[in-house]
């Protein structure tokens, strides 16, 4: 079943120059449960995309599609985690994962009871009373995406989540989510500049053209799951990486 799917989508910004060409008819789908990935350089469109998809920007054509139909409110259906993990620095780590679970409506004692259920599995057991400031880079963002996985949307967006983590700690993160995706059964939408990454988490990967962003190519990835480290180093895994990178350079 296709939960989203985006047929020529098409956004330009006005500028005192004119127009600025941001995307460029881009046509996409996730199907339930997918990994999907999103590559391409700095300045391509995806976080535009994602804003658009939200509904938070609206797109000059095209159509945005969950479960086939066009919603008047995308966020029943999408949770967006953002670059930077955004927690409340006045806020306890449990204060900040329960959020959506509060604007839902659930009560505090409820809302905690759930959250505290949930820590080992994020990695936050322990830290529950802690304030951001006091958290590192890696489990800060294991806050934000158990906020986000909280607020019990079908679809996360996910925009480059890893991407200001050193290496290390990026691969043991990235090995964690396909852990907690695999838990909670969502359709993901991955933004990553790391083509390894993206080979490593992702059913399919669609790579963006420079600005204005086009979909220069669409790649199933056929790795067995559990993905494992050892795959990064198989001729398959290099194969796929080296088609993706030629796109890029192309």
């Amino acid at each position: 079943m296709s939960k989203l799917k985006l047929v020529e989508v098409t956004k330009s910004y006005s500028t005192k120059e004119g127009p600025l060409p941001v995307l460029e008819q881009i046509s996409l789908e996730v199907r339930g449960n997918q990994f999907v990935s999103l590559v391409g350089p700095s300045g391509c469109g995806k976080s535009t995309l994602f804003n658009i998809i939200c509904g938070l920007v609206k797109q000059d054509s095209g159509s945005i599609l969950l479960e086939g139909e066009e919603k008047t409110k995308p966020g029943d259906l999408i949770s967006y985690m953002p670059q930077k993990d955004l927690l409340l620095p006045w806020r306890r780590v449990i204060d900040n994962v329960i959020l959506p679970l509060k604007l839902a409506g659930v009560s505090t004692a409820d809302a905690v009871r759930e959250a505290m259920g949930l820590m080992d599995v994020f990695g936050l057991k322990g830290f529950e009373r802690r304030y951001p400031w006091e958290l590192s880079g890696g489990m800060r963002q294991r806050a934000a995406l158990m906020r986000t996985v909280l607020a019990k949307k079908d679809i996360l967006l996910l925009d480059e989540p890893f991407g200001a983590l050193d290496a290390i700690t990026r691969f043991k993160m990235q090995s964690w989510l396909l852990q907690v995706w695999h838990r909670f059964k969502r359709t993901v939408l991955f933004i990553t500049h790391d083509v390894e990454e993206a080979v490593y988490l992702s059913d399919k990967i669609y790579v963006l053209s420079q600005r204005p962003g086009r979909i220069k190519l669409e790649v199933d990835v056929p790795l067995a799951r559990p993905r494992i480290p050892g795959m990064i180093t198989g001729a398959h895994f290099v194969k796929i990486k080296e088609k993706i990178l030629k796109s890029i350079d192309a």
